[in-house]
């Protein structure tokens, strides 16, 4: 067929050996062909789809070795251009090695593409990426090539916890980012297969995106348990500037490697290294120009610029990269639409959504994995991203409270005191998508709160319910799903006294309320009595001088104005002693100053009462004496004034000698009382303050008897007075 046809068809047989899987010795046989290809004529230019092509390479990151841009793109401009008519220029296309996000956008849209077997992996399944060789990682100074990566899982060398990759359970482990094939999906797997679920397992993964020394110094330090590394960085990279003495290789193991002994220290199984790859999708099938290409990636050799700036030896024809694609689907990467029933990468945008979870575990909620690394006293070292259990073993419906604390059967949930909100979030697992009815049990009820109800899901199966409640105590929250109790359901929300200022104390409404509240009369009050008090006296005293002006007019001599004089001052003393029980605490006086004014308005009250009452029965008697006895000839009329005005004083002694015994005996006091509930054990107190005397009743009594007595038989000679002149009747109005 020619040169160009052998070499086109050996070319051919790579691409074909690709899609069918080939590993192994049979790898070669393209290869060999395609070498074989050394006879015939020159060679037309050929013909392609465009003249500008892409090449995808990835960003270098600091501290390791990545494929130098400019030199691929100009090796391959002068060794696949000038064979296509109009020559063909290729341009180097940059994209992050290891950044959460694949780009797919720009990815997708390159020619050719050089990249880690993840990004790869995905591009195949999705856009039907084709490797077209494999690079072979040079050995320097060890000699030979290898075709193979895989990662290594150091620890301390006095570590006795850690021996085999089954002890990794509940250590801190430290890795390059979850992006990165090599130095972290490929221990993981691994992992796993010894028993332990690395993001569900380890106390804490922490991510640097760089300075490996930093990470091994680390694992000697004792600041971290573990670390994982790309082969051969322990050769090459930090082995250098550590102390090798102080490390152990875990899980060290031999794996063969393009005829030979995999020639780093080695933890893991080994898998191809990073492809060089076509997408026929936007190269529109324009398999001239890859096949091109792949003869120009053959040809390098170990001293070419292009293989010295990026430590290889090479390409070799490309390995089969179907164990990574089962690796990815083994560790929840590669996901199956069951809607669609076909198969998709996940999509990562942030840091956390390169992190998936295998089958029989679920994704929990980032913040709530945060909460977890610092509820575990695990603490983020700056400049790391750190996550601590993002996997979790799947149960049904997971329910953990605001601050990520997960709920447990008849376990406390969360704490709170009394009317503080707080808020249960719910995850169903396995996407039902139907509702989850709640009850809160509790005594009282809250309008805001609602003490049963219904939730519904977001669109990432998740339900929200925010409480609250006054009942102190362990109170029950249950839930159900589809008619039944949710597997973690009940739990227990433990509410607290609200916490009061000093001098407060929490109500049963949950309401801080002062433990001691002193009432004092207020200021209305005291100005209404002192006004009133006043106007009393101020008519009376009126009253007073108006008898004295008009004494000697004929309707005033008659009324006795002498009585008149005493019935005011009466009620003078009567309105001054008003004053004296409009006084407490907050008018500046002392217990026994209000205790003096208790009397002071007893004995004031008492002695204006009799002076005032019996002023008016001794003028009223004397009417009667005067119109009705005289008349009638019934007695002996005495007119003298100082007869009447001794029955006054008689009565003033009668009140005096009560009084006197009264404040004697059973003196009044200024006391102050809990007026809440009458109830001694009410931890609130509602004080008024008040004159009173346990043993006064008697007093009180009698006091009362008298008055009403003198009032009583004042009326009844105000009846029988009642026909005289009107001249003399002023007992009438």
């Amino acid at each position: 067929t020619g040169s160009k046809g052998c070499e086109m068809n050996a070319s051919r047989a790579i691409l074909d050996r690709h899609h069918m899987g080939s590993s192994g010795p049979t790898a070669a046989l393209p290869l060999l062909l395609l070498l074989g290809c050394s006879v015939g004529g020159s060679q037309a230019l050929l013909s392609a789809s465009k003249a500008n092509w892409t090449i995808g390479i990835p960003t270098p990151r600091p501290g390791a070795s990545s494929p130098n841009n400019a030199l691929f793109a100009a090796y391959l401009t002068t060794e696949v251009g000038p064979l296509f008519s109009p020559p063909l220029i290729f341009r180097s296309a940059y994209f992050p090695a290891f950044a959460p996000s694949l780009g797919a956008g720009d990815v997708r849209e390159m020619d050719f593409l050089i990249a880690d077997q993840k990004i790869f992996s995905c591009l195949e399944l999705e856009v039907e990426a084709v490797a077209l060789a494999t690079r072979t990682a040079t050995l320097g100074a060890l000699g030979g090539s290898t075709s193979k990566a895989g990662a290594v899982v150091v620890a301390r060398a006095n570590d006795t916890r850690v021996n085999s990759l089954a002890d990794l359970k509940g250590m801190i482990v430290q890795t390059l980012p979850m992006s990165a094939f090599t130095s972290f999906e490929i221990p993981r797997l691994d992992i796993a297969r010894a028993g332990v679920e690395l993001l569900a397992d380890a106390a804490q993964v922490q991510v640097r995106s760089d300075n490996l020394t930093s990470m091994v110094q680390s694992v000697i330090n004792g600041t971290i348990d573990v670390g994982f590394l790309p082969a051969g960085e322990l050769e090459y990279g930090v082995g250098s500037a550590v102390d090798m003495s102080k490390l152990k290789i875990i899980n060290s193991k031999n794996e063969t490697s393009d005829g030979g002994s995999f020639p780093f220290h080695l933890s893991t199984s080994t898998y191809p290294e990073w492809p060089f790859a076509f997408l026929p999708k936007t190269t529109h099938d324009d398999t001239t120009v890859a096949e091109e290409v792949l003869k120009a990636l053959l040809r390098l050799n170990s001293s070419h610029p292009i293989s010295v700036a990026n430590f290889i030896q090479g390409f070799s024809a490309a390995l089969s990269y179907l164990p990574v694609h089962t690796l990815l689907s083994d560790i929840g990467w590669i996901q199956k639409n069951c809607t669609t029933k076909t198969r998709t990468c996940t999509t990562a945008v942030t840091n956390y959504d390169t992190i998936t979870c295998p089958e029989g575990y679920y994704k929990e909620v980032e913040d709530v994995v945060h909460a977890q690394c610092d509820n575990k006293g695990y603490p983020c070292p700056a400049g790391l991203y750190c996550v601590c259990g993002p996997c979790k073993l799947s149960t049904p419906v997971e329910a953990h409270n605001g601050t990520g604390f997960r709920c447990s059967k008849m376990e406390v949930c969360a704490k709170v005191t009394q009317k503080e909100s707080f808020t249960i979030h719910f995850v169903d697992n396995l996407k039902r998508g139907v509702p989850i009815e709640y009850r809160f049990l509790v005594e009282t009820n809250n309008p805001e709160f609602p003490k049963s109800g219904t939730l519904y899901p977001n669109d990432r199966f998740e339900y929200n319910v925010t409480l609250g409640t006054a009942d102190i105590g362990r109170n029950v929250l249950n839930a159900f799903i589809g008619g039944s109790q949710i597997q973690v359901s009940p739990f227990i929300v433990e509410v607290t006294e609200t916490d009061c200022a000093e001098g407060h104390k929490a109500t049963s409404a949950g309401e801080c309320k002062k433990v001691f509240e002193i009432i004092h009369f207020p200021e209305w009050f005291r100005g209404l009595t002192w006004a009133l008090g006043g106007i009393s006296f101020v008519a009376a005293t009126l009253c007073a001088i108006w008898t004295f002006i008009n004494r000697n007019t004929k309707i005033v001599t008659a009324s006795q104005p002498e009585f008149l004089y005493l019935v005011s001052a009466g009620c003078m003393v009567t309105s001054v002693s008003v004053a004296f029980v409009s006084f407490d605490e907050k008018s500046g006086f002392e217990s026994t100053e209000l205790t003096g004014f208790c009397n002071a308005w007893i004995w004031l009250y008492g002695l204006g009462y009799s002076l005032s009452m019996s002023a008016l029965y001794v003028k009223t008697y004397r009417v009667r004496l005067l119109m009705i006895d005289a008349a009638s000839g019934k007695r002996r009329v005495v007119f003298k004034l100082r007869h009447y005005l001794l029955l006054v004083l008689k009565a003033l002694t009668v009140e005096a000698v009560i009084l006197t015994l009264w404040i004697s005996l059973a003196p009044l006091r200024w006391t102050r009382h809990c007026a809440s509930n009458g109830n001694s054990s009410d931890e609130f107190c509602v004080s008024i303050g008040r004159c009173e005397n346990a043993n006064a009743m008697p007093f009180l009594v009698s006091f009362i008897t008298l008055h009403l007595a003198q009032l009583l038989y004042l009326l009844w000679l105000c009846y029988q007075v009642r026909a005289i002149p009107q001249e003399f009747a002023e007992h009438k109005w």
